[in-house]
């Protein structure tokens, strides 16, 4: 009988934004610089599994934490991770100008904290 290995979704997920958060849209950069085939990393992203030493490598890549790029979950000590929206505001804030940038916090910190 063979073997049928899970696909996991969300983690792929995780890796995609990871990805996208280090600016790394080559994939052949990243696959070479890990010393692994483009086409292991590009299935890593589907979601595909992948070694323990493998994932270790690539999240010290990444400059994630282990845990929330395999499980999602974030301790106390690792920064938490961002939404989807938050990373959407990301991507386009740095298509803008650094002024930009500066006059969008400020109006941020002009907001409320909500309770």
């Amino acid at each position: 009988m063979r073997k049928v290995d899970r696909v996991d979704h969300d983690r792929g997920r995780r890796i995609r934004a990871a990805l996208k958060s280090f600016n790394s849209h080559k994939m052949m950069s990243v696959a070479a610089e890990l010393n692994v085939s483009a086409a292991a990393l590009s299935k890593w992203v589907q979601g595909h599994p992948m070694s323990v030493d493998h994932a270790c490598r690539l999240s010290a890549y990444l400059g994630v934490s282990l845990d929330w790029m395999l499980a999602g979950t974030v301790s106390k000590d690792s920064p938490r991770a961002l939404t989807g929206l938050e990373q959407d505001l990301i991507d386009h804030l740095r298509d803008r100008s650094p002024q930009v940038a500066v006059l969008l916090k400020n109006i941020v910190l002009e907001i409320p904290k909500h309770q």
